[in-house]
């Protein structure tokens, strides 16, 4: 007999016959059960071993959480970002940390961006790589609000400045022309901004269809185009 429908064979008798925590305690120890053997029938755990390095970062003092990754201009480097805090509440966030790894698997760059009042993150939504020394990122700040931030190599900011209300980025593409395309959605419609090196505003455009549009990826092609991945469909199907 199928171990499952054994379980529940059993525990309907046991429902009849037991107090509910005795049940229950019995219902768990054929959970176990079940788990032990199926492990031991398993067969051998496959480990990897075209693994070239593996480095685990971080400090005692706060928690790490990463939230974006993307690569240099050149494919050299490694740039990984996210949040780093001294608990799990939002209060708790301390700012922004992107690091820079090489291909050895070596951290080159180490910046933390700590948060202020006048800037105080919560999210990192994006994070691309302008060239080798410059870092653009979009951030969430604790309003609620995205801010296009502009980082150099020590972790300076050279550029901040708000995306708009109800605007918030899940990618940031670098496009044939060398600028950067920014998807997202502003509210419940698909939301497009392009930018130069230097976080001016070539274009920006709405996307709306009537479906409740998100961008969450895409590609830029050669043809100096877009290939972009939305969900669309009504905004309680994606909460559910």
């Amino acid at each position: 007999m199928n171990p499952i429908l054994t379980v529940i064979f059993i525990s309907r008798k046991l429902h009849s016959m037991c107090s509910r925590s005795y049940f229950v305690s019995i219902l768990i120890l054929f959970a176990k059960i079940i788990f032990i053997s199926t492990l031991l029938h398993a067969g051998p755990i496959e480990v990897l071993s075209d693994i070239e390095w593996e480095q685990h970062f971080g400090d005692k003092k706060y928690s790490y959480q990463n939230k974006s990754l993307t690569f240099s201009p050149d494919g050299k480097e490694l740039i990984v970002g996210g949040m780093y805090s001294t608990g799990r509440r939002q209060s708790d966030i301390e700012g922004v940390w992107v690091w820079k790894i090489n291909d050895k698997g070596t951290r080159i760059a180490d910046i933390k961006l700590e948060n202020k009042k006048d800037l105080n993150l919560v999210d990192i939504e994006a994070l691309e790589s302008l060239d080798n020394k410059n870092i653009l990122l979009v951030g969430r700040l604790d309003t609620g609000q995205s801010v296009l931030i502009k980082l150099d190599a020590q972790g300076k900011v050279l550029l901040s400045r708000g995306i708009g209300n109800g605007r918030h980025i899940s990618k940031i593409i670098r496009t044939s022309d060398g600028k950067f395309l920014l998807i997202g959605h502003e509210f419940t419609n698909g939301f497009l901004i392009k930018i130069d090196a230097a976080g001016a505003e070539q274009w920006s455009r709405v996307v709306d269809r009537g479906k409740d549009d998100f961008f969450v990826d895409g590609v830029a092609t050669d043809d100096n185009g877009f290939l972009l991945i939305e969900n669309s469909g009504k905004l309680e199907q994606f909460f559910m």
